[in-house]
């Protein structure tokens, strides 16, 4: 699976518009930490009933230099981010379902100790 370009908005990367089928969510939205700190993020996936489903999602990090987020969710803030970076990044996750793939975003700020 790819999951598509943060600059997009959010939704299924088929139409370019939400699908009131399938939503993917990330929680929460935006986050602050200081460097060398780990964050837990969550998704969940709803039907359009606003029921929970299971789908299996793929996250992404946008600038590397931040850090990294693996795939059980957890962000790990760099201890050496370049000098005049902006220290954001987007962190998106995706989800393959029905031949679209569904997405959600959330923003990571880290900062100095």
């Amino acid at each position: 699976m790819s999951i598509i370009d943060p600059s997009v908005n959010r939704g299924p990367l088929a139409t370019g518009h939400a699908d009131p089928e399938t939503t993917v969510r990330v929680s929460p939205d935006s986050v602050t930490v200081t460097e060398g700190q780990s964050f837990q993020f969550s998704a969940q996936a709803f039907a359009a009933s606003g029921d929970p489903i299971e789908l299996d999602v793929e996250w992404r990090l946008s600038h590397q230099a931040v850090g990294a987020i693996d795939q059980s969710d957890l962000f790990s803030a760099s201890t050496s981010i370049p000098q005049g970076h902006p220290r954001r990044a987007t962190v998106v996750v995706g989800s393959l379902y029905g031949g679209r793939v569904y997405w959600d975003y959330a923003t990571v700020r880290v900062s100095r100790d």
